[in-house]
């Protein structure tokens, strides 16, 4: 078994940015060999795997997630030995990283439309990293998730530790998506779609936040809301507490100073998110308690989506969505002062964190 140092190396670089032993290991070899056969054979370090899972089918051949405890060396040497043991001839390198196809470059900087969603969590004594939901709901959320970013000709690729991306077959792709969903704090993929020219993107960050979004060639802004309001209300919606969508991500709501509201007590407190909401947008899912908070919703679409929640509309949308929006910019002030005494004190404002004695 022949290993492939500089290989492993790029794809270590490409990984950790230099730092750190993590890596995905592939294995290039003629021989027919099952998924089982190959898992028995991952070494031990001191009755720990290095690996996280188990040997999965990618791009080139059989692909492996490594975090060793030590330095990987002697834990691929190890590796190579035992697959060589029982027979199994090739070579032992690192994955290739996807480039990203050159019909893409020129959307890969334009501005997005966002579904947000958010989940009940889980109650918990302190922050970890990965999904704090309820673990059935999961891959549940990440099947369909996956479906629809992949669509019916779409190259998967999931971000590895936020970096690099690497090509997979979506039914793989779904469960590496899923390991790194529960341990790390955020992750995400890209369905890249040539004959629409389109990209789309799916995130998971924690606690229960989730995002798709569009990213369409075309300005066609009616057609690509269409799309991803029905992407949205398709989700699974049994324990969804608010969704929206935004050109912004969760993060500008969850990490960026507001005047509105104090975006850290509302992240902090997902007991609300079913409640209240950090803004308005045009469109937008509600539970029955949102609503009954609301002062006026004459100019608003309201539509029973189940016996909890509601898609709310602006009656007009053109002044929410017609014109793509980048990171900084704003609907028209007036249009979002409008939205704001509508949707009243469903709001979660300074003085709503107070009041629950929650600032």
């Amino acid at each position: 078994m022949e290993i492939d140092w500089k290989g492993i190396a790029r794809s270590q670089r490409a990984l950790n940015g230099g730092h750190g032993e993590n890596n995905i290991l592939a294995l290039v070899t003629e021989a027919e060999v099952e998924e089982g056969l190959l898992n028995s054979l991952i070494p031990d370090e001191g009755g720990e795997s290095p690996a996280v899972g188990g040997w999965f089918s990618g791009p080139g051949g059989w692909l492996l997630l490594i975090e060793p405890a030590e330095p990987a060396r002697p834990s691929i040497e190890a590796l190579a030995a035992s697959l060589e043991r029982a027979g199994i001839t090739g070579t032992l390198t690192g994955a290739k990283p996807y480039g990203r196809p050159a019909w893409s470059r020129s959307i890969d900087n334009l501005p997005s439309w966002n579904a947000l969603l958010a989940y009940k969590d889980r109650p918990r004594s302190y922050r970890r990293a990965g999904w704090s939901g309820d673990p059935d709901l999961l891959p549940r959320v990440i099947d369909y998730l996956v479906d629809w970013a992949t669509g019916d000709s779409g190259q998967f690729v999931v971000n590895i530790n936020l970096r690099p991306g690497f090509a997979f077959d979506p039914e793989v792709g779904k469960d590496v998506l899923r390991k790194q969903v529960e341990t790390r704090t955020i992750s995400s993929a890209v369905g890249y779609h040539k004959k629409r020219t389109e990209l789309r993107g799916l995130t998971l960050s924690m606690p229960t936040f989730v995002e798709m979004s569009l990213v369409p060639a075309r300005a066609d802004w009616v057609s690509d809301l269409d799309q991803l309001r029905t992407a949205m209300t398709a989700v699974p919606l049994d324990q969804l507490s608010i969704a929206m969508i935004d050109h912004h991500s969760w993060a500008y709501f969850s990490a960026t100073e507001h005047d509105e509201y104090d975006n850290f007590e509302y992240e902090g407190h997902p007991e609300i998110w079913d409640e209240y909401t950090p803004a308005p947008c045009g469109i937008q899912i509600l539970t029955d308690k949102h609503l009954a908070h609301a002062h006026d919703l004459d100019d608003w679409n309201t539509t029973r989506l189940n016996d909890r929640l509601h898609l709310v509309q602006a009656k007009d949308l053109g002044p929410w969505y017609s014109r793509p929006l980048t990171y900084h910019d704003q609907p028209d002030p007036e249009v979002i002062a409008k939205a704001r005494a509508d949707f009243g004190d469903m709001l979660f404002t300074h003085a709503t964190a107070e009041r629950l004695g929650l600032a």
